[in-house]
């Protein structure tokens, strides 16, 4: 009996955890120009950007406004291209905005461990906070 309320209750815990995580994402192709997103105050959303790693480029936030927090930066490699030089990783930007408003992220691609990068793309995104 007490297994049968343990596995109850762990299913209800999943269910209401799953639910509660509503982390919006957007999928930004390089070069695929500006992209908007809406979130709400106080939740956190994330921002995913293709880039090349291992040809030593990288997206940089340029500025953060005040009122919205960054969490965490990762990178996701699919299987398929761990050892391959030159393939494409994602940079996952995640963030958690404080107040509602219209914001603006700006991301540069470059070499960014250069003195003076020269910035190959530039990705804007505008973040809707409701």
């Amino acid at each position: 009996m007490f297994l049968k309320k343990f596995i109850f209750s762990l299913t209800i815990m999943t269910i209401l955890i799953s639910g509660c995580a509503n982390s919006q994402e957007i999928i930004v192709k390089a070069g695929s120009g500006d992209q908007t997103i809406t979130a709400k105050a106080g939740k956190i959303f994330s921002i995913a950007i293709e880039a090349q790693l291992s040809t030593g480029y990288s997206w940089k936030l340029q500025e953060l406004p005040a009122s919205i927090k960054i969490i965490k930066e990762s990178v996701l490699t699919e299987k398929k291209n761990v050892n391959i030089t030159g393939g494409y990783e994602i940079q996952e930007f995640v963030f958690r905005s404080t107040e509602k408003g219209d914001y603006t992220l700006t991301f540069n691609y470059a070499q960014h461990w250069k003195k003076k990068p020269e910035f190959e793309k530039t990705t804007t995104i505008k973040v809707k906070i409701e």
